[in-house]
């Protein structure tokens, strides 16, 4: 075992927000799918012992049938003879009516896990973008807050105090804008009114329904009352949870880029400096530029070291990422005799992983990533 005395890295508060976001969006996706395999094993379970059940007895009914067919051949009621006296009708209706109404159970409550799951995820997504909202609060050292912006739409409200204290581009936000409010139709008539649609909905209304069902790709249905007409969001498919949770994710992946940049990319030179600093001493990094290229980023650095004699040693670091369908880290060391290029180069070396995961914020990865550091003086 390996102890190490050096103090943990201290990152800063937008740095940590967005650490922990993550964590909590791929825990809320564990829960989504391990519940989901729960319900599914128990149906498998109820319908397995059925299904034994129903082919032994269906056998053994199909051939009494067949055996009263050939004792009644040239009687023109011969198969309403057979169906009668084998009771094949009865035993298939019998089977199929016991089916459907495990299917239907398993359905049920599938349909109200993934309600009470679209609730929690709603509740992140409001609670999460509030922190956020204060974060930035403090980094701009503004005197107005997300209070100030308090509505009855809470999102709206915070995408509103962003806009104003990071200046939010409109494009890459209007798309989450839409689909957030397909989410907060489903999760308001579910909070509300036990997901039952008004029959008194607004042409408005009606519309932003009609477009939240098929944004939604049928993993939510809307189920017709059989004796009361009452009309219910049903969400049989966890797909519409994971759909939503993609959301999410990807709103926060675009807030982290944007946050990045109108800080000087604080976030990236934390976590790097964070990396270098566990075995190299006396560093610091510099982000001199940052471009978008396809499906990923371009990075430049500078990385120095004081040393211990006087003096400073300075390298720089080329990053190229964008997306692979494996993970690829390639490093170049163009520097000749440089000790801190050879630690560099060492360390990224030993964890690859580690050190690309820096920069997964940065690519669309399909379903990994590329990774290309050239070091040069």
């Amino acid at each position: 075992m390996i102890f190490s005395f050096k103090p943990e890295p201290k990152y800063s508060a937008v740095a940590l927000f967005f650490q922990n976001i993550q964590e909590k969006i791929f825990l809320y996706k564990e829960h989504i799918l391990s519940t989901s395999e729960i319900y599914e094993q128990k149906l498998a379970e109820a319908l397995t012992p059925l299904h034994e059940e129903s082919n032994a007895k269906l056998i053994e009914v199909r051939a009494k049938h067949e055996s009263v067919l050939r004792e009644n051949k040239g009687n023109k009621d011969a198969e309403l003879i057979a169906l009668h006296e084998s009771g094949l009708d009865d035993a298939e209706g019998y089977y199929q009516y016991l089916e459907e109404n495990i299917q239907q159970e398993h359905d049920e409550l599938h349909d109200f896990f993934n309600k009470s799951s679209l609730i929690m995820l709603y509740s992140l997504l409001e609670s999460e973008l509030k922190k956020l909202c204060q974060i930035m609060q403090e980094i701009k050292m503004s005197r107005i807050g997300i209070e100030h912006f308090s509505n009855s739409n809470y999102i709206k409200g915070c995408f509103n105090y962003l806009d104003l204290v990071i200046e939010l581009p409109a494009h890459p936000l209007e798309s989450f804008q839409t689909k957030i409010s397909y989410l907060q139709l489903f999760r308001n008539r579910i909070v509300h009114s036990s997901a039952e649609l008004s029959p008194n909905s607004t042409n408005e209304e009606k519309n932003l329904l009609k477009q939240a069902l098929n944004d939604a790709k049928e993993a939510v249905i809307i189920s017709e009352g059989q004796f009361d007409n009452k009309r219910t969001i049903k969400i049989y498919s966890k797909q519409y949870l994971l759909q939503s949770l993609e959301l999410i994710a990807d709103l926060f992946l675009t807030l982290y880029q944007i946050i990045n940049h109108e800080n000087n990319y604080l976030i990236v030179k934390e976590e790097l400096l964070s990396f270098f600093s566990a075995e190299i001493s006396d560093i610091e990094i510099i982000i001199d530029s940052h471009q978008h290229i396809k499906n990923g980023a371009k990075f430049q650095f500078t990385i120095c070291q004081k040393a211990k004699t006087g003096g400073t040693e300075i390298i720089h670091l080329n990053a190229s990422v964008s997306s692979a369908a494996s993970l690829e880290v390639a490093t170049i060391n163009q520097c000749k005799d440089s000790k801190l290029a050879s630690e560099v180069a060492n360390q990224i070396k030993k964890k690859e992983k580690y050190f690309a995961s820096i920069f997964k914020e940065w690519t669309i990865a399909n379903p990994s990533m590329s990774v290309n550091i050239t070091l040069y003086e």
